[in-house]
């Protein structure tokens, strides 16, 4: 079984770079990319982001899985940059949240596509009954995976 988890994480990683990076790649070329001067480590931080934002640092914390103190760091840099933003909670107005800035979240949906439109090659390729099988794995996977989050987030 190891050796079968290894051939996966190898692909996965193929399939990630291969898709992410490709994706990055064009939409800079059509000028919408403002990730392209980010580290990995920050597209990352942005991506995760992308998925709960608005969101308090205490949950920026928890979704990079760092302590706040070192998401602090990550979310100044980034603001620095001009791909974070806090705003002041509608609800709660002593309370400041963590928001992609708009640019941010333009070139992550230019980039959301482009991994679609790749996806969509793939699928092709391999064909109706790999793809439903893949599905099926994947649904799966994430079903494991939302019930045991806080065991692997923790």
């Amino acid at each position: 079984m190891k050796k079968q988890m290894q051939e996966i994480m190898k692909a996965h990683d193929l399939l990630g770079d291969l898709l992410v990076f490709k994706a990055i790649h064009r939409a800079d070329k059509a000028g919408l990319d403002v990730l392209s001067d980010l580290t990995g480590r920050q597209i990352h931080v942005m991506v995760g982001l992308s998925r709960v934002e608005p969101c308090s640092l205490k949950q920026a914390a928890k979704r990079m899985g760092v302590s706040q103190a070192s998401a602090c760091v990550m979310v100044d840099t980034l603001v620095g940059k001009g791909m974070l933003e806090r705003v002041q909670d509608e609800e709660d107005r002593r309370r400041v949240l963590i928001s992609l800035t708009d640019k941010v979240r333009k070139s992550l949906a230019v980039v959301d596509d482009e991994i679609l439109k790749n996806y969509l090659k793939f699928a092709g390729m391999l064909g109706e009954e790999v793809v439903e099988r893949w599905h099926g794995v994947m649904k799966e996977l994430s079903e494991v995976i939302n019930e045991q989050r806080d065991e692997f987030e923790s």
